[in-house]
């Protein structure tokens, strides 16, 4: 990974969720030989479940900040607010992903 990736950058408070955008616009440029999973600061996990609901990157983020595996953070919460918004198969979907690819 590299220093001050945009993980990094959120946790440090020096970048907020909403910038993603612009941090991939940046990595658009060319100005760096590391591919966006490397840039964002994802592993291969948190990476492709990005790609499919990028709204999990609260718990990407807050997994990174904790040390804990996003698998482990985003089962435990997001099941709870699933049965509550009425997105539970959305929750399901990813969590068999992330089982699959384990």
């Amino acid at each position: 990974m590299l220093d001050n990736n945009f993980i990094d950058l959120c946790i440090q408070g020096e970048a907020l969720i909403n910038d993603i955008d612009d941090y991939i616009a940046e990595w658009h440029k060319g100005k760096t030989k590391v591919n966006l999973q490397e840039y964002l600061g994802m592993n291969k996990e948190e990476y492709n479940s990005w790609l499919l609901d990028d709204t999990v990157i609260n718990y990407i983020i807050r997994a990174h900040k904790e040390g804990k595996r996003f698998a482990d953070v985003y089962s435990k919460e997001e099941v709870k607010i699933a049965a509550r918004n009425g997105s539970f198969e959305q929750v399901q979907q990813l969590l068999t992903w992330l089982k699959d690819n384990e």
